[in-house]
């Protein structure tokens, strides 16, 4: 071998690590730019993707207010026929009321004043018990049908 100085050890020691951090560097830097690049594209890729659910998610909400205005639509269509309903229903009600709940007395009665109530008094008395009775049920009824509109269009809607 050839004899050297411990300088020129040194030098050619320190020229060796130089050239090898040269060779890290330039490793590391390649390598820097490639995760660059390939973040680049995965940022691109998520922004396209993002964009699209965006765009989606705007034409589904769009979508959801048309079903829902149909919906409302109908509900309140069918709130307005069970209204007319219940209300032809109470007029019929309120037309059959002038008569008497109880049958006549039969025409070979001894005496019609025989009987052991008032007439009038019992009639009156049970025109308005069933009136508060039928009004009551026919509350009940509508509320209960208006509930069973509302859910079947929710179900519907919920399709």
């Amino acid at each position: 071998m050839f004899p050297l100085k411990p300088a020129a050890w040194i030098g050619l020691a320190g020229m060796a690590l130089i050239a090898a951090l040269g060779i890290a560097l330039k490793v590391q830097t390649s390598r820097l730019d490639a995760v660059k690049a390939e973040y680049a594209a995965f940022t691109a890729k998520v922004e396209a993707i993002g964009e699209q659910a965006a765009k989606a998610a705007k034409a589904r909400e769009l979508e959801d207010l048309a079903t829902k205005k149909r919906a409302d639509d109908e509900n309140a269509k069918t709130k307005r026929d069970l209204a007319g309903v219940y209300d032809a229903y109470r007029s019929l009600r309120a037309q059959r009321a002038g008569g008497s709940l109880l049958p006549t007395a039969p025409a070979g009665a001894a005496s019609a004043g025989r009987a052991c109530f008032d007439r009038a008094s019992l009639d009156r008395g049970l025109a308005n018990a069933d009136g508060l009775l039928q009004e009551g049920a026919i509350g009940i009824l509508q509320r209960g049908d208006q509930a069973i509109v509302d859910l079947n269009t929710a179900k519907g809607w919920a399709r």
